[in-house]
C-alpha cells in the first residue's frame, strides 16, 4: 500500500492508494518419468513434463521432505543422477508470486538389493570305477542370473571339481 500525502488550500490529505493483487498462478507437473528400481552406479534421467505459470524457475531438491537438499534451480526439466541408495527426489516450481509452501512432486528411486540367483544342477548318483572304491565324476556347474550384473562368475571355494576322483 502506498501512502501520497496532497497540500492543497493549506490542508494536508492523506490518501491511501492500493492496487489489486492479481492471483498466483501455481505451477503445474502433469508428468514424471525416471522412478523405478536401479542397479548400484547406474545413471538415470529424471523428467517433468509441466509450465512454470507464475513460478520462474523449478527446484530439485532431495532428502525427508521437499527443499531439504537442494540440488539445482533453474528451468531445467530434468537432471541425470548416479544412483547409491534408496532416495526420494522433489520437485517444484520457485519464484515470482509462488511461495515455498508450492506443491512438490516426488520422485522415487529404489536401489536394487536382490541378490543373484544361484541354479544347481541335479543331484546325480555315480558308481565306483570298476575294482576302485571311488569313481571320476563329471558335473554341470552351477550358475548364476542376477539383473544387476550380465556376467556373474560362479566360483568353487572348496570341494572337488567336476573331472575329479571322488
Amino acid at each position: 500500500m502506498k501512502k501520497l500525502f496532497i497540500l492543497a488550500l493549506g490542508m494536508i490529505f492523506l490518501l491511501n492508494l492500493t492496487h489489486a493483487q492479481t492471483d498466483c498462478t501455481q505451477p503445474s507437473i502433469t508428468e514424471t518419468t525416471g522412478e523405478g528400481t536401479y542397479c548400484f552406479g547406474e545413471e538415470v534421467t529424471l523428467t517433468i513434463t509441466g509450465v512454470l505459470n507464475d513460478a520462474t524457475e523449478w527446484q530439485w531438491s532431495t532428502g525427508e521432505s521437499c527443499g531439504e537438499q537442494i540440488i539445482e534451480d533453474s528451468n531445467t526439466t530434468s537432471i541425470t543422477i548416479t544412483v547409491e541408495d534408496t532416495i526420494t527426489y522433489f520437485v517444484r516450481g520457485i519464484g515470482g508470486c509462488v511461495g515455498e509452501d508450492a506443491t512438490c512432486t516426488e520422485i522415487k528411486i529404489f536401489l536394487d538389493n536382490d541378490p543373484p540367483e544361484v541354479n544347481c544342477p541335479e543331484n546325480i548318483n555315480v558308481a565306483n570305477d570298476e575294482g576302485e572304491c571311488g569313481a571320476i565324476v563329471e558335473y554341470e556347474a552351477p550358475t548364476a542370473l542376477d539383473n544387476c550384473d550380465d556376467e556373474v562368475t560362479v566360483e568353487l571355494t572348496e570341494g572337488l571339481g567336476s573331472g575329479a576322483f571322488f
